[in-house]
């Protein structure tokens, strides 16, 4: 599940992943979570650090440089295994 603060997004604010194992339903602990910011424009991408905050939810404060569309990449680790989703979302 994402929750993202404030909504609708703006430039500056924070994503909160609950994250799931899928066979179970129950919360991942013990995992790590990456996540990356892009546009599609030539400028790079920013990276942003989650930080665990127990009972599966990692809380992700962002600040991106401009308003329009991203694409957030974000990369879960649990155990030998990873998963990686894609999240769009416009940001004003």
């Amino acid at each position: 599940e994402v929750f993202v603060a404030p909504y609708p997004p703006l430039r500056e604010g924070s994503i909160d992943l609950y994250v799931t194992e899928k066979s179970s339903s129950r919360p991942v602990e013990g995992g790590g979570l990456g996540i990356a910011f892009d546009m599609y424009m030539p400028h790079g991408s920013i990276r942003a650090e989650a930080l665990p905050t127990g009972g599966g939810h990692f809380l992700v404060p962002y600040r991106l440089v401009m308003p329009g569309e991203w694409r957030a990449d974000v990369t879960v680790t649990h155990g030998r295994s990873d998963a990686t989703i894609g999240l769009i979302f416009r940001v004003d």
